[in-house]
């Protein structure tokens, strides 16, 4: 076999490890909340948004590369593996998942354009990578209806709280980022231009989890708290690390984050548990 059809069979994988974890995270904690007592289904859902994820970076690294071949054959496999397990899915009478996916497609759609207009930079600013936080966290609504859940208040609520903590990681590493490339800085607070994104947005995150009171009971409200308190601890720490110009590296950040994440998944699994009591 020639070098040029061993590339050609070669399956391109994503390299954005954050990405992965937010896409699968849901998954697993919608998963572990929800007590379900058969797992093929969750598994297939797994492998079907395994599939969709690796269509959709098939087709952006498609966008920047001379040879297309590699990426659109991957695309065609990847496309038809996805259709095939989300068939199964449907055929099993999970007909939530007909809405979850409209709209999931009709958002990918969205970012495709945006992706095709701007290249990569379409999904590095807040705008962006928010957008592509909704579209991947779509894992949980999907895992709540295949554990055979109803589309219900509860989902929306399950799936708001995953957008609510990833959409923070995109804000959090944009005001670094801005930190990183700004010079000169030496201070003791940070630069209201590079923070005030970040500050209101962690300020909105504390009065969303303060209005769970009205919802929910004080425990399930206390285990909402404990699930995001790592964030408005991270973001009190960057505003300091930007004063000081001693940014660590993206790699560093990359790490804290999935401790973070797991620590959140621990705590909104039970927050979960406790309101489904």
């Amino acid at each position: 076999m020639s070098v040029q059809n061993q590339n050609l069979l070669k399956p391109p994988i994503p390299p954005e490890h954050g990405a992965w974890i937010i896409f699968l995270t849901p998954l697993f904690t919608t998963f572990a909340a929800s007590k379900a007592n058969n797992i093929l289904f969750p598994f297939v859902l797994l492998l079907c948004a395994c599939f969709i994820f690796l269509l959709w970076n098939s087709f952006v690294l498609s966008l920047r590369s001379q040879h297309r071949e590699r990426f659109i054959l991957w695309m065609v496999i990847y496309g038809l593996l996805g259709a095939g397990s989300f068939s199964y899915l449907i055929v099993s009478r999970f007909s939530g998942l007909w809405y979850v996916s409209m709209f999931g497609i009709a958002l990918t759609a969205f970012l495709a354009v945006r992706v095709i207009k701007s290249s990569q930079t379409a999904l590095r600013n807040v705008t962006g990578g928010g957008l592509a936080v909704v579209a991947l966290t779509l894992t949980a609504p999907a895992m709540w209806v295949v554990t055979g859940n109803e589309l219900d208040f509860r989902t929306a609520m399950v799936w708001i709280v995953h957008i609510l903590f990833f959409l923070s990681g995109v804000v959090f590493v944009n005001m670094l980022i801005k930190g990183k490339t700004r010079k000169g800085i030496n201070q003791l607070r940070c630069p209201l231009d590079i923070c005030r994104t970040s500050i209101l947005y962690h300020l909105f995150l504390l009065i969303a989890v303060a209005a769970t009171s009205q919802y929910a009971d004080s425990p399930v409200t206390i285990l909402i708290f404990l699930a995001f308190l790592p964030l408005w601890v991270r973001q009190l720490w960057g505003q300091r690390i930007i004063a000081a110009a001693r940014i660590p590296s993206f790699k560093v950040i990359g790490l804290l984050e999935a401790v973070w994440t797991v620590w959140f998944s621990l705590f909104i699994v039970m927050a979960i548990l406790k309101y489904l009591e």
